[in-house]
């Protein structure tokens, strides 16, 4: 049995990656109305959200406040109990959700380095020839990473700690963001990913994040000042409510 689900695991990730080239597209992803919480206990009551390609908007607010909550609806990870999230006019379901996590990015406070190389540690998930170099290098370029990792004596090959010790926290960080920009996502969410960083490290990350958006949209929950001025919109999400802080 064993055998068989991990035979099953491998079809399924090959089609997975056969179905890339079909990966739905972003015309804007809108939360409706959603509401989300407990009879006793709301977190989210009635947010509306609308991102467009090449907009950055930021959340903000005070701990416990839903922003946890609005990144779980938006990355699929939940489905609203009212209201409906909408990718490119068409209803987040059970249909769409798996098209539309391959089309998402996500950037943590605390990025996942494994026990491998950074080639390893940046197209997560994939046999060694299955990595497009170009693209490798080009996420690398794009997350500002580039310059540290082709410094080092076996560049790309360079093997990493799990707790990636060896690297800073800024360099943690864009192993983290070029890893997430590898499969070319249509939304890059930030999930107080800058937080831990020094300012100078946060303003360099911030730079990178902003001048190679493109099309792409990016939702980043942040606090710190040169994230948030960096954004098209920014919000404050307190007491489950949403509300505009800054437009245009």
């Amino acid at each position: 049995h064993l055998a068989e689900q991990l035979r099953e695991m491998a079809v399924d990730g090959a089609e997975a990656r056969a179905e890339a080239a079909a990966r739905m597209p972003l015309a804007s992803l809108v939360l409706e109305n959603v509401s989300y919480g407990y009879p006793t206990q709301p977190v989210l009551q009635e947010v509306s959200l609308r991102i467009a390609p090449g907009e950055a908007v930021g959340i903000t607010g005070p701990s416990g406040g839903g922003k946890t909550t609005l990144l779980d609806l938006a990355l699929g990870l939940s489905a609203p109990q009212a209201g409906r999230i909408l990718i490119d006019d068409i209803t987040l379901g059970a249909s769409t959700l798996k098209g539309w996590q391959r089309r998402v990015g996500y950037v943590p406070q605390e990025p996942l380095i494994f026990d491998g190389t950074i080639r390893e540690n940046i197209a997560f998930g994939r046999e060694e020839g299955e990595v497009d170099e170009a693209r490798l290098r080009e996420v690398a370029r794009q997350a500002g990473a580039a310059e540290f990792i082709e410094a080092l004596p076996e560049a790309y090959d360079t093997r990493l700690p799990a707790s990636g010790g060896m690297l800073t926290g800024g360099q943690r960080q864009r192993i983290g963001i070029a890893r997430a920009l590898y499969d070319d996502p249509a939304l890059l969410v930030f999930d107080e990913a800058t937080n831990a960083l020094d300012a100078e490290t946060e303003r360099a990350l911030v730079d990178t994040i902003v001048h190679h958006r493109g099309e792409r949209a990016l939702l980043l929950v942040a606090h710190g000042a040169d994230v948030l001025a960096a954004c098209d919109r920014v919000y404050e999400l307190r007491n489950g409510r949403l509300r505009v802080t800054r437009s245009g």
